[in-house]
């Protein structure tokens, strides 16, 4: 059994998570990477995706949305500081699917002034939702 470790998630506007896990899953900007408690300093950037949280014994894993930002990870806590951070149950679906729509039309006919890697950052972070919700892919 792992030992628990203290974790917080907080976006730009609220505390979005704070308690321990047994593990930590973070989505680095150069991949995936799990954390454990006594895992060594460490400070990176955050990629859009899903932060997983698991619990000291068996269990369903804590799952959230996470778009940009730092994660902190030292021997006894992990800190994350996402510029956007969201619980499946936050997450509309309805409007998370009309954000991915209007970003794909925008990628597919790009019009003069768009701004293309905003467009592709939308996206992105539109099917992020949507696949922590399971309503797109795996």
């Amino acid at each position: 059994m792992a030992h628990p470790i203290d974790v917080e998630i907080v976006a730009a506007d609220r505390k979005v998570f704070s308690g321990t896990a047994g593990s930590v899953t973070v989505p680095g900007i150069d991949g995936y990477f799990g954390v454990l408690a006594g895992h060594a300093p460490l400070i990176s950037a955050l990629a859009i995706g899903i932060v997983e949280l698991r619990a000291h014994e068996a269990g369903v894993p804590q799952l959230f949305a996470v778009a940009g930002g730092f994660v902190e990870v030292t021997p006894e806590k992990v800190t994350i500081l996402a510029d956007a951070a969201e619980a499946p149950a936050e997450i509309d679906a309805e409007r998370a699917r009309l954000a991915a729509e209007r970003a794909e039309e925008r990628l597919r006919a790009p019009e003069p002034g768009i701004d293309v890697t905003r467009a592709q950052a939308s996206l992105l972070r539109a099917l992020n939702r949507l696949r922590l919700i399971g309503q797109y892919g795996k």
